[in-house]
C-alpha cells in the first residue's frame, strides 16, 4: 500500500520536524470520541484466524489512553455533555466522550472499572437483536471454527 507508506511518512516528517505544534491551534478540534467494542484482557492480541481483533483492547491499553487524554487536559464528559459543548459553541478546554458499541459482556467487567477508577462517563450503545436473541454473530461462528 504505497499511500499508507506515503502518509506515514509525511505525518512524521511533520511531527518531527515541529511542524505539528505550530498547526496545533488551526488543527485542533473540539473534542474527540473514542468508539470501543470488545475490552478485556489480552484483547487485540489473539493469534489465529480474529477478523475483529482490531475492535479489541485491553484494559491497561484503554487505562492509558484515558490517563493520557487527561494528563493532554481534555474533559472526560458524557455523550449528552458533548453534544451541549458543540452545541454552545464552548471552545476553552477539549473533551473527550467514550463509547461502546453493541453491549458485550466484557463492557461491564472490563471496561467499567477502568472507567470508574477515572470517573470518567461512558455511553455503551446494546444492539437490540443481542437482547431479543435474533442477532446472528456469524463472525463468532467462522473464530470458533
Amino acid at each position: 500500500m504505497p499511500n499508507t507508506a506515503f502518509l506515514k511518512t509525511s505525518l512524521d516528517l511533520m511531527y518531527y520536524s515541529g511542524a505539528t505544534a505550530l498547526l496545533q491551534g488551526a488543527t485542533t478540534g473540539l473534542g474527540a470520541i473514542f468508539m470501543l467494542h470488545h475490552v478485556f484482557p489480552g484483547g487485540g492480541q489473539q493469534e489465529g484466524f480474529v477478523p475483529n481483533r482490531v475492535l479489541e483492547v485491553d484494559p491497561g491499553f484503554l487505562d492509558a489512553v484515558i490517563g493520557m487524554v487527561k494528563s493532554l487536559g481534555y474533559d472526560l464528559v458524557s455523550i449528552d455533555d458533548a453534544v451541549e459543548r458543540v452545541i454552545a459553541g464552548e471552545h476553552d478546554r477539549p473533551f473527550a466522550v467514550f463509547t461502546l458499541d453493541d453491549g458485550y459482556r466484557d463492557n461491564l467487567v472490563h471496561a467499567r472499572p477502568v472507567f470508574g477508577r477515572h470517573d470518567c462517563p461512558f455511553t455503551v450503545y446494546v444492539t437490540t437483536s443481542m437482547i431479543d436473541g435474533t442477532c446472528e454473530l456469524w463472525w463468532r461462528g467462522l473464530e470458533i471454527a
